[in-house]
């Protein structure tokens, strides 16, 4: 964050008041997720679908590994179903998820589900310990 002390050693007060607005953006952002299901176990091949009650606008999808298990997710790729048809959200194909990956959406999407798919494991099940979705709250 770059984020260093003037000559006297001192946070200035615009630093102090800035990483406060960020701070206080990425509480908004994460403190209560838009939707979420959790504790999953799925063969690789199966998928993890999300599904919203009505359309919802997101553009953070977070998925996390129950590490009690080891990290068994290689590869992922995440989908949303908007319009009735299943779209590749993430520019980027996932590897590993490990504890927990944050993937942002360059993007926001609205969509009435949201889909985790394994290409590769190492091991079969995979144990999903949450997979939720987020909207990101801007600094003010």
């Amino acid at each position: 964050m770059n984020i260093p002390p003037d000559i006297s050693g001192i946070i200035p007060d615009s630093f102090k008041t800035e990483t406060k607005k960020f701070g206080d953006a990425l509480k908004a952002t994460f403190s209560t997720p838009l939707a979420s299901i959790f504790d999953i176990a799925r063969n690789c091949n199966e998928s993890i679908v999300l599904q919203f009650r009505s359309p919802i606008t997101f553009d953070i999808i977070v998925t996390m590994e129950n590490m009690i298990n080891g990290q068994r997710i290689a590869q992922y790729k995440l989908d949303a179903q908007v319009n009735n048809q299943w779209m590749n959200v993430t520019l980027i194909n996932g590897q590993t998820v490990g504890h927990k990956i944050v993937d942002r959406l360059t993007t926001p999407c609205t969509a009435t589900a949201v889909r985790f798919r394994c290409q590769q494991s190492v091991v079969d099940p995979v144990y999903i310990r949450q997979f939720a979705v987020y909207k990101a709250v801007l600094p003010s």
